[in-house]
């Protein structure tokens, strides 16, 4: 949205103010999320800095929001949404998929680990992991970033949580 030249707190205020006018509520745990309808006949809208993502089963609905706030507020559609921080949405009949490709690629190149053979359970669950058992590696902060890159991984990969949550245990003495 452009055209506002508030502060980005006053900003907020008057979109708030404009969607509760607009029949919206504003979700108590994320204040970012707002909501109009019920069941299955709800359109959803969520602020992300200076993105706002409108999301509704039917096209129609997204439409009209859309066009509504067009009169309101000057700002540039984008069409559909196909990243969000960072993850890639990709839609098909089934609903919607979020892929890493583009963030897996280069961690798997950086590691050497581009050309392997994927398995079914990254981690056998009843390996035995002990701090003093090795000798430490010699650079932990290495370990600290393969692990925290690991972790923003597990958005759309949860079959690896298990294994960072283990491996994460020993980030202060790797």
């Amino acid at each position: 949205m452009y055209g506002l030249r508030q502060a980005s707190r006053q900003w907020f205020t008057k979109f708030c103010n404009t969607l509760t006018t607009h029949s919206f509520t504003q979700c108590r745990k994320d204040y970012s999320l707002f909501a109009l309808g019920e069941g299955e006949a709800t359109t959803y809208l969520i602020v992300y800095v200076d993105d706002i993502i409108i999301a509704d089963p039917k096209y129609e609905m997204v439409d009209n929001v859309k066009y509504k706030f067009q009169s309101i507020f000057k700002f540039k559609i984008l069409g559909d949404l196909k990243f969000f921080l960072g993850p890639e949405l990709a839609k098909s009949k089934d609903g919607i998929t979020l892929i890493q490709r583009k963030y897996t690629l280069p961690l798997l190149e950086e590691t050497s680990f581009l050309g392997c053979k994927p398995a079914n359970t990254p981690m056998d669950i009843n390996l035995k992991l002990r701090a003093d058992e090795d000798d430490p590696i010699p650079d932990a902060s290495s370990y600290r970033r393969l692990i925290g890159r690991l972790i923003y991984l597990t958005i759309s990969r949860p079959d690896i949580t298990f294994a960072m949550v283990k491996l994460a245990q020993y980030m202060a003495n790797p």
